[in-house]
């Protein structure tokens, strides 16, 4: 029985096109979206689930998005997927203006549903191991193309990834900084462009195969 992959983040898991500008939606195909690159990869021993959203947060409702509280939806997808592993980006879209968060509410955030993951294994039965990866960075002038970003969250996501791991450290699970994986695109500063979800697919697959073995 293939080992079954949870990928449950925001727009970046989802595969937004940089290069977007309105209209439909644009996303990646599977030739080019990590979380596809990771599946073939890894072949049919896995199966990665894709739960990525666009405006996903951790814990913070978004008036301008409704249905966009991660924590909310966590326990029907544990149901649903019944993971072996659970991979969690989030934190991105925390840092819109509207939202008045912090940095050590984000982590927070991230530390509740990565713990609410463990618990909801538990009581099935079948705990998952976890991989926390703190976002990309978000790049200077985001705001010309994402105006709900202010300038400020430039360097709030520079050391975001500090405080995801020290509010996850007592957990058992593994981190990674997704800053040091790959950069934002130049097009708008804020989502993977195809070379980074490339870097992105390459050093996942191999985290993966660390932990499910």
């Amino acid at each position: 029985m293939a080992k079954e992959i949870l990928c449950f983040g925001d727009s970046n898991t989802w595969g937004w096109r940089p290069e977007n500008r309105g209209g439909a939606p644009a996303r990646f195909d599977r030739e080019t979206r990590w979380t596809a690159l990771v599946q073939r990869a890894l072949g049919e021993e896995y199966h990665i689930d894709e739960e990525g959203l666009n405006g996903r947060t951790t814990v913070f409702e978004d008036p301008t998005s409704p249905e966009r509280c991660g924590i909310r939806y966590i326990e029907m997808l544990m149901y649903t997927h019944a993971p072996d592993l659970v991979v969690l980006m989030l934190g991105t879209n925390d840092m819109k203006e509207h939202l008045h968060t912090t940095n050590h509410a984000i982590a927070r955030g991230v530390q509740m549903i990565a713990s609410r993951i463990l618990t909801l294994g538990q009581a099935g039965g079948k705990t998952p191991k976890v991989l926390v990866v703190s976002p990309i960075r978000i790049a200077e002038g985001v705001g010309a193309r994402h105006p709900s970003f202010p300038p400020e969250a430039v360097r709030r996501s520079e050391t975001l990834a500090d405080e995801i791991r020290a509010e996850v450290a007592a957990l058992p699970v593994r981190f990674i900084d997704g800053k040091t994986v790959a950069e934002p695109s130049e097009e708008d500063r804020l989502h993977l462009d195809a070379r980074g979800h490339a870097q992105f697919a390459a050093r996942l697959e191999k985290e993966i195969r660390e932990m499910l073995g």
